[in-house]
């Protein structure tokens, strides 16, 4: 097949790689660029022409795309080239319309609509690609409004308005030989956009700090936005300073990405960085190889970022030297008296030199000093980042770290205390914009525990804890290198260490550290945390065995134990009592008899010995508080002086020392306080699944805030009921068997698919089961295996009809249950029936809402049993009489055990 044709047939087109799609069109543009360039020359010329006479102080502005934009919009935009029904051939130089581009900045909208007239005049108009942005805007809505024309130039029509620039031959249609036949003839086009000053102020304000930084935009600042487009008046002054909130949102790593899309971005730089240098300059490619080298570290591929900059090592060039620096010495960082290291500290102190006043750069110097056990230097050099930067969070944090330690005491933190809030202020700009995650929260978590803010250090910990992807492949007897919020973890580790010496000052410091032991251990698989770890379980003081062991359903119960919590916990206990009948399992609280450790000791007291209770208290507990030995099994004491989050995070060192993985581990939460949402966010962050259990009644202080935690699949908001509860506490996530999974696949296909008739197709849970992926096969897989589990308690089983042997009669189960008196076996099925539906709907994301809305995955069915109407209930009633039959469907046979 010759190139031609796939200059000309979608299908041909579509068969190319994206390396041979993009090396094929950018030599071409670098052969067509040069008229490009000539037409930028024309139009500059003719609109000042047009300007002199309508318009004397616009401003006026023309470019032709450069090559790597042309390249990045063919690799992202191949697609829309390739429809077949399209009469257009797939070329994008001939698809393109805005390859050269003019601009009129006027004074007024007078102006705008006398010079428009003369362009609709003047030039040939594609009408079907030109718009006038104003009439996309509604009624209510504001923006900047400006008139985008894509046109031809017609020598003719130009000279009858008045224009007598000659026109460049190369505008009026490439030759045979230059592009192709496809090309041949076509009068090049262009884009002219026509808008007053203030639309344009506004408009770079919408497109590019709006929807061209790649930022998650706050909705509060579009709706600044929008006020400011509605009253034009006193705009400059606002929008300046909007740009300059823009301005606090970027970082040197930009926007947080998952790591698909990291791949995915570090994949088409590969490609413009394959193309030759005559057809993408050295100079376009330097800020494609830097962009795709910090992803490449956000993600611990510190190799791959080395070879994206190794091939423009030699050049003088500040973001290359400053990011090929801090890659080499991260991955160098066990070992600091190396070649490698000391290679990225050259890089470093180079482009410090480059850019002598660069916050960033001379933190990544202060870095490595750090690292190389050299505090003066670090501390040094902290002070000139400052100098540079005073309100750059993780440089504010780190400069007050080596003050604090290097004067002995806490008076830097006191001091800066103001400089402290500004700095929090910036980073949570930043989080919100999911600029910079992992080291502004770090910063926030550093900031609030130098604030003696503890609970909220916490909460910022856990975040970074979250953000933490599986350490990256390591070679034999060398560390693992982690992603970006893996390096902050790290970093906090030696942040806790070198601030021993004041512990006392810092409320909240012995939590703080616990916490970080756990995240290293779980998160980064880190040695000397685990051992630090198996040091402090309650079980090495105590010199006995292990009382917690891997496969062992473990459940923590959190909550309020405060005088105000209990009249809650009535009722809140019973349901409680009732969900965990037949169960067995280990429950964790607090060890008193008082509030939430008293449902515990509870449940514990009527499980008839299945259920275990293990209570957790401090070492020095109030006074009047009385341990509760006769209801749990053991109660253990954390170094704690009061009731504090490192009772539970006592219970989280003895099972992860004792080898439980926190992703086999739930947390029932209901009423609670401080502690207990600090509880809630340490088992989020460690990837245990938890349910908040939801009551209108509460008042808003015993809530746990969920808004910091959205996206997160193992947080479930759970309705006030006791069958929700069962189920939540019964349907695992743990692997199964290939012999298990054998054996519930029938049915769990018929889950999906009656999943799949209740959602939209938009999600990617609803694939068809062949394609669907295995987190989602297992959910449905533990459905099943929930179902016959319960399902054996009410004397019934199920198995797998077998071949070639007589049907059996279907179970009719209102035979099997006949109501007696008030004992009403389908009705009690049905309630499971509805507790599981709770919680398998809550884990494939829906919430509870007054409407329903599939789209959105919102219910008004997500409620207790006993609220929903009859009208809804028979549905679960229904199920429950219709299930001998559902089975069969999935090959399967209900029968009496």
């Amino acid at each position: 097949m010759t190139p031609n044709r796939y200059l000309t047939d979608p299908a041909a087109a579509k068969e190319l790689s994206s390396e041979q799609w993009v090396a094929l069109h950018v030599p071409r543009y670098a052969q067509a660029a040069p008229a490009y360039v000539e037409y930028e020359a024309f139009l500059k010329t003719v609109l000042r022409d047009i300007c002199n006479k309508l318009a004397p102080l616009a401003v006026v502005e023309a470019r032709a795309k450069g090559i790597p934009s042309f390249a990045e919009k063919v690799l992202r935009k191949r697609d829309s080239y390739q429809n077949p029904s399209d009469r257009l051939p797939p070329d994008p130089i001939v698809r393109l319309t805005d390859l050269c581009g003019g601009r009129i900045i006027c004074q007024t909208a007078q102006q705008v609509h006398a010079v428009c007239l003369f362009i609709e005049k003047a030039f040939i108009i594609d009408w079907a690609n030109s718009e006038d942005v104003s009439r996309r805007l509604k009624t209510a809505e504001f923006g900047y409004r400006s008139v985008h024309y894509i046109i031809q130039v017609d020598p003719r029509k130009l000279q009858e308005a008045g224009i007598e620039t000659p026109v460049p031959p190369a505008l009026l249609g490439f030759a045979k030989d230059v592009l192709g036949e496809q090309a041949a003839g076509i009068p090049l086009k262009a884009e002219i956009q026509v808008r007053t000053l203030l639309e344009h102020a506004s408009s770079d304000l919408e497109r590019h700090s709006i929807y061209k930084t790649g930022l998650k935009v706050p909705e509060r600042i579009k709706r600044r936005y929008a006020a400011l487009a509605a009253v034009l008046e006193g705009a400059d002054r606002e929008i300046e300073r909007l740009l300059a909130a823009f301005d606090e949102f970027r970082s040197n790593f930009g926007a947080w990405h998952e790591k698909p899309a990291v791949i995915n971005e570090i994949d088409h730089a590969r490609i413009l960085l394959g193309l030759p240098d005559t057809s993408l300059p050295v100079s376009h490619k330097i800020p494609v190889a830097v962009r795709a080298a910090k992803l490449a570290l956000a993600i611990g591929e510190h190799e791959q970022a080395i070879a994206l900059l190794e091939p423009f090592a030699a050049l003088s060039h500040a973001g290359v030297q400053r990011v090929l620096g801090q890659a080499l010495v991260e991955l160098h960082w066990h070992e600091p008296n190396c070649a490698g290291f000391a290679q990225g500290q050259a890089h470093l102190r180079q482009a410090a030199e480059l850019t002598p006043t660069d916050a960033e750069t001379l933190g990544l110097l202060a870095e490595s000093a750090a690292l190389e056990n050299d505090d003066v230097e670090a501390r040094r050099l902290f002070a000139l980042a400052v100098a540079a930067d005073g309100t750059e969070p993780l440089t504010l944090a780190r400069y007050l770290e080596f003050e604090a330690a290097h004067l002995g005491n806490d008076n830097p933190l006191r001091l800066a205390s103001p400089m402290i809030r500004t700095a929090i202020a910036r980073a949570e700009r930043q989080i919100e914009a999911r600029a910079n995650l992992a080291s502004a929260w770090s910063a926030v978590a550093v900031f609030h525990l130098f604030l003696r803010e503890p609970f909220l250090a916490l909460a910022a910990l856990a975040q970074v804890v979250r953000l933490c992807d599986q350490s990256a492949p390591n070679a034999p007897g060398k560390p693992a290198r982690p992603c970006a919020a893996g390096r902050a973890l790290l970093r906090l580790r030696e942040t806790i260490r070198r601030l021993g010496d004041i512990r006392g000052k810092l409320d909240g410091f012995d939590w703080f550290e616990r916490f970080l032991l756990l995240a290293l251990a779980t998160r980064l698989d880190d040695p000397h945390a685990r051992a630090e770890l198996v040091r402090l379980a309650s079980w090495a003081s105590a010199s006995g065995p292990a009382h917690f062991h891997a496969n062992q359903k473990t459940v923590f119960l959190a909550g309020g134990c405060a005088p105000d919590a209990r009249p809650f916990m009535v009722e809140f206990g019973q349901q409680m009592r009732r969900a965990c009948e037949g169960l067995s399992l280990v429950l964790l609280s607090g060890g008193t008899n008082s509030g939430i450790s008293g449902v515990a000791g509870d449940v514990a007291a009527a499980s008839g010995g299945r259920i275990q209770a293990f209570g957790y208290l401090p070492s020095y507990p109030p006074l009047g508080t009385r341990e509760d030995t006769d209801r749990f099994v053991r109660c253990f004491r954390s170094p704690g002086k009061d009731f504090t989050p490192l009772d539970p995070l006592q219970g989280w060192t003895d099972l992860v020392a004792g080898g439980l993985a926190p992703t086999d581990v739930k947390v029932v939460c209901y009423a609670p306080g401080d502690i207990g949402r600090a509880e809630c966010a340490v088992a989020l962050a460690l990837g245990a699944r938890v349910g908040l259990v939801l009551d209108a009644a509460l008042p808003k202080y015993r809530l746990f805030e969920p808004t910091l935690w959205d996206g997160c699949s193992n947080l479930l908001l759970l309705p006030k009921d006791d069958m929700t509860l069962r189920a939540f506490l019964q349907i695992d996530h743990h692997p199964l068997s290939d012999a298990d999974k054998r054996c519930l696949e029938p049915a769990a296909r018929l889950a999906h698919e009656d999943y799949v008739k209740s959602a939209t197709p938009k999600e990617a849970s609803l694939q068809s089961w062949d394609n669907l992926s295995d987190i989602l096969k297992l959910s449905n897989y533990h459905q099943v295996a929930y179902w016959e589990q319960t399902l054996r308690q009410y004397g019934l089983g199920v198995r797998r009809l077998a071949a070639g042997t007589p049907i059996p009669a279907l179970l009719v189960m209102d035979q099997v249950f006949p109501r007696h008196g008030d004992k009403d076996s389908i009705a009690e099925l049905a309630e499971l029936e509805h507790g599981r539906w709770n919680v398998e709907r809550l884990a494939c994301g829906w919430r509870y809402a007054k409407e329903k809305d599939v789209l959105k995955k919102r219910s008004p069915w997500l409620i207790p049993w006993n609220q929903v109407p009859p009208a809804i209930q028979k549905f679960d009633l229904d199920a429950i009489v219709g299930l001998p039959k559902k089975l069969r469907e999935a090959g399967l046979e209900l029968y009496k055990l």
